[in-house]
């Protein structure tokens, strides 16, 4: 009897997966980016589907970028995603740096809430607000070799000339020498002044002669004194809520690598400024908007950092929300974008699945 039972199962199967075996294909076309109906209804549409996909030259929550002049540039998240290092070619991030492409760090050279990245001679260095620290990775080999510990929160750092400038939470903080072989802190003043504090950025023009720090709707210009040091004076003003279409809650700055009295800035939601101190004029680049930048139209969607390449004549803006990197030339026209765009888990599966089933 069990041996009847055994060989009506053996039949039973034999036929069951014969059947299977000329089953009819897929039927072409009929759903979305011609993924088949019947396979798409097995797609998970749940909300996680919605979510957008990072690229290999996206940062999660992108809030600042540098370069190394040689054809390089840097991502930092706001939050804990770390730092990762792209090629300009192509956007591809370098696995070789940090671990795996991405630079988290540990201790006192930990990232955790950064508000600044910045290069100076094959370092980067790195402001990191709740750890109190501002300290350099060495880029050939990812290690972290010097850090310092701040005693209010550290919230911007600039680089020009081996002099590093650095404001916190207290205003204008200390003043380093980087052509040392570990950065001295030069005798320079420490001061609060006119909204330093609350500076989310700052930024020194090419030869050193004047600081600027922006917050909300002014810009501050402070002498720099024969010694490298910010002047302890009240900074020269200028008003520029009329300049940022529709937001004038600016975030970053930085300066032009030949002339010395034009400035570019982002407006928090929907565009990059570039202004002239010495004529009071200015011109915008970019609308608000998430999708891809092309030639004829730059779509910025809160831009959190603007760095100027000098090496390389470019300026490079963190997409916040887009979770990556636009650069634009020095005139304000559009060059590359690396982002995550409008690209969700949803339609990187109907690619992935279109290829599988047309055999592309």
């Amino acid at each position: 009897m069990k041996l009847k039972i055994f060989i009506i199962h053996l039949i039973l199967s034999v036929i069951f997966f014969t059947n299977n075996s000329f089953s009819k294909t897929l039927p072409p076309g009929s759903g979305i980016a011609d993924v088949p109906s019947n396979v798409l209804i097995l797609l998970d549409k749940s909300g996680s589907m919605g979510a957008r996909m990072i690229s290999g030259g996206g940062m999660m929550y992108n809030y600042d970028n540098t370069t190394d002049g040689s054809g390089n540039f840097y991502t930092m998240s706001r939050y804990w995603w770390g730092i990762k290092k792209h090629s300009y070619a192509n956007g591809a991030t370098d696995l070789s740096f940090g671990s795996n492409g991405t630079y988290i760090g540990s201790g006192n050279c930990r990232i955790y809430y950064p508000m600044a990245i910045s290069h100076n001679n094959g370092y980067l260095y790195v402001a990191s607000y709740y750890t109190r620290r501002i300290f350099r990775i060495r880029i050939s080999d990812s290690v972290c070799d010097w850090n310092v510990y701040v005693s209010y929160y550290p919230r911007s750092i600039s680089i020009r000339n081996n002099i590093m400038y650095t404001t916190n939470s207290y205003g204008l903080g200390n003043t380093y020498d980087l052509s040392t072989a570990t950065p001295t802190r030069k005798s320079c003043s420490t001061f609060r002044r006119d909204y330093i504090h609350f500076t989310r950025s700052n930024t020194v023009d090419r030869d050193n002669s004047f600081f600027y720090s922006i917050y909300s709707s002014r810009i501050y210009r402070y002498p720099i004194d024969s010694n490298g040091c910010v002047i302890n004076t009240n900074g020269t003003a200028r008003y520029i809520r009329n300049y940022t279409h529709r937001s004038y809650w600016n975030t970053s700055i930085d300066t032009h690598p030949t002339d010395s009295d034009i400035l570019f800035w982002s407006g928090a939601r929907n565009n990059m400024i570039t202004y002239n101190w010495g004529t009071n004029s200015f011109s915008t680049a970019g609308t608000f908007g998430r999708g891809a930048s092309t030639n004829s139209r730059i779509q910025l969607y809160y831009v959190q950092g603007v760095h100027v390449d000098y090496a390389n004549n470019r300026i490079y803006l963190s997409q916040f929300y887009k979770h990556g990197t636009t650069i634009l030339n020095l005139d304000g026209s559009f060059d590359k974008e690396f982002a995550a765009g409008n690209r969700t888990r949803m339609t990187g599966a109907h690619e992935a699945i279109k290829a599988i089933v047309t055999d592309s």
